[in-house]
């Protein structure tokens, strides 16, 4: 879970570094174009005794239209909306303030998507133990990084807006988790019975995360143009680059800790994610802090 945090960390670095805020839709377009590469690299490599298995890709095609799937393709323009947050606020500010709910509703709809096949344990007090200690870091942290400017008016507050509905949409993923485990149950006996529980939870994983980048792509493309983006060459292969090298490696290390844990309460590790990215973002002057004291206080008690 570690290794995927320090993954997804890096998305704000490489939105800011790119310029993706001038184009946020095209910028998503290419970041999932390149994600979607990765995930098709990974079938052969971790998944080639269920390439050819009997049946298995009727199988696939017959859940193209489970609603899931388009869930988590909508889940995929969470770095189109962050980009956008980046307008109005500070990086590490939009950062923040979508870290602070991105972790509470992803375990509830990985909770809600899978308690009726007993994937995962109800979660339990423990959660508010850890969590509320990380909400209030976060607001000391969006404190320290806003400055006396700052406040709920202005233009400020479209940033505020786009970076919780950033967090809103890409809490969708968890529904993945319920589609992979219905496909890998309505694989013929046969296949699950030589491939095993293990591999048939990868293979879930990969190809959800294949078709819902994919399906992302030409929606996110078509948004960008309509609204009058442009991007250079450059910027849309260093999305394309960043995200065929962050998010298939981050999604399958994800999936496997929350397989292996059986206990959406471990997403909260996801706390952490913020405090690396406003690291990488402090070379740039957009995420200089105002309060750097408060910054340091607020990150701790986060990542605590």
């Amino acid at each position: 879970m570690l290794l995927a945090v320090l993954l997804y960390s890096l998305t704000p670095l490489a939105v800011e570094y790119a310029g993706g805020a001038g184009s946020p839709f095209l910028f998503n377009a290419a970041w999932r174009m390149g994600a979607a590469l990765g995930f098709l690299m990974f079938l052969p490599v971790c998944c080639r005794p269920l390439l050819a298995g009997p049946g298995v890709w009727s199988v696939v095609r017959g859940r193209l239209g489970r609603w899931e799937l388009w869930a988590v393709a909508a889940a995929y323009f969470d770095v189109a909306l962050l980009a956008m947050a980046f307008r109005y606020v500070a990086p590490a500010v939009a950062v923040m303030v979508a870290a602070a709910l991105s972790p509470w509703l992803l375990i509830l709809v990985m909770w809600r998507s899978g308690r009726d096949g007993g994937v995962y344990r109800r979660p339990g007090p423990r959660l508010a133990v850890w969590g509320l200690p990380a909400l209030a870091g976060f607001g000391l942290v969006i404190w320290g990084n806003a400055g006396a400017s700052f406040g709920l008016s202005g233009s400020a507050v479209p940033g505020l807006l786009l970076a919780l509905l950033s967090a809103a949409v890409a809490a969708w993923n968890g529904f993945g988790f319920r589609w992979a485990r219905d496909l890998g149950a309505a694989l013929p006996a046969e296949v699950r019975e030589s491939c095993g529980p293990g591999l048939i939870g990868l293979f879930g994983t990969v190809v959800a995360g294949l078709l819902g980048n994919g399906l992302s792509v030409p929606f996110s493309a078509v948004f960008g143009l309509m609204s009058g983006e442009a991007a250079s060459g450059e910027m849309l292969v260093f999305a394309m680059v960043m995200g065929l090298l962050v998010y298939p490696l981050a999604g399958v290390a994800w999936r496997g800790a929350n397989l292996a844990a059986r206990d959406p309460g471990i997403n909260l590790i996801s706390y952490l994610r913020p405090a690396f990215s406003v690291g990488w973002l402090l070379p740039f002057s957009a995420a200089g802090p105002a309060r750097p004291e408060l910054v340091l206080l607020g990150a701790l008690l986060a990542a605590g």
